[in-house]
């Protein structure tokens, strides 16, 4: 029993953590954000790849051929010319767990950009916000049984359990958006979300200097911050069973301070020319706020690991 209340209070305060930083980003931007409505559908358009996955500002549509949002209601009417795919909505949620409130949140927080070109009704946005928070409760559920875990290779059949329920999810993404178009733009957003989940708090970091991160530069941060993740010999290091073996070992923090460190180098290297000196000074003070939270986190899962053994 107490290793389990264990375990519930750190998943409960790594994702109250993001929570709470979602809540804090949109009250934000309800009393300071001003755009204009090019910036807006912008936004939303940007997210649509070519097929190798790379983003194009220049191909982005003319404002004349822009769709306007659907209405609140998502009544039939708002549907936006003969061309928009049927979409398939099955069963909701697809999950194993039963995703929470916290679970949408944070799924229509992080996936807002990419929802917002799809041309979805209000039904059919919230059918896909179940898919997604759906996921969410799944990794949730699945990482907590690596922590629990007693060995590396049960936390690497864990590990492709998880692997299988993300394309598990893909499939049934794919058959509810039944468009190889946004199916593709979906798959290229997905590769990215670790990025994606990140961008609220160094958005609102870089906005506290009163210059706010321009669409092009966010384009271009995820970009470099996903390089960094996937390229190298250090690739996806802390993630998956790889990430809950490293938790397990004694000298965890000093081997992931010196990750962190390489990472800071190559982010210093990477973003120059991209953010303006104050964004670029704002990015790395909250880089040093997030280090901390994650030592702390990473020690409380160290603990919890050791416990379980």
């Amino acid at each position: 029993m107490k290793k389990h209340v264990i375990l519930v209070a750190v998943i409960g305060a790594l994702l109250g953590l993001v929570a709470l930083e979602v809540t804090r980003i949109k009250k934000s931007e309800e009393s300071a954000l001003v755009k204009s409505p090019d910036s807006d559908s912008g936004e939303a358009d940007i997210y649509r790849k070519n097929s190798s996955g790379t983003k194009s500002i220049e191909n982005r549509p003319a404002p004349s051929t822009r769709h306007p949002k659907n209405d609140t209601k998502g009544s039939e009417n708002s549907l936006i010319g003969p061309k928009k795919p049927i979409r398939v909505m099955g069963e909701n949620p697809a999950s194993k767990a039963l995703p929470g409130r916290q679970h949408i949140a944070i799924a229509e927080q992080i996936y807002s950009a990419l929802l917002d070109t799809l041309n979805l009704t209000a039904e059919e946005r919230n059918h896909f916000l179940g898919l997604l928070a759906g996921e969410f409760a799944d990794q949730l559920d699945l990482e907590g049984q690596m922590m629990r875990a007693k060995s590396s290779k049960e936390r690497a059949i864990l590990a492709k359990e998880l692997e299988a329920n993300t394309e598990i999810n893909k499939e049934k993404v794919a058959k509810f958006l039944n468009d190889k178009k946004d199916q593709a733009a979906f798959e290229a957003y997905h590769d990215r979300l670790p990025e994606h989940r990140k961008m609220p708090g160094i958005k609102a970091a870089i906005a506290l200097t009163g210059n706010e991160l321009r669409l092009e530069q966010e384009v271009d941060l995820i970009d470099v911050m996903h390089r960094i993740r996937t390229s190298g010999d250090h690739a996806k290091k802390w993630e998956g069973a790889s990430g809950m073996n490293l938790m397990a070992q004694e000298n965890v923090v000093e081997i992931y301070e010196e990750d962190w460190a390489r990472g800071q180098a190559a982010y210093r290297e990477g973003l120059q020319g991209i953010l303006d000196e104050d964004q670029y000074e704002a990015f790395f003070t909250k880089q040093a706020k997030t280090k901390e939270m994650r030592i702390m986190a990473i020690k409380m899962m160290r603990n919890m690991i050791k416990a379980g053994r």
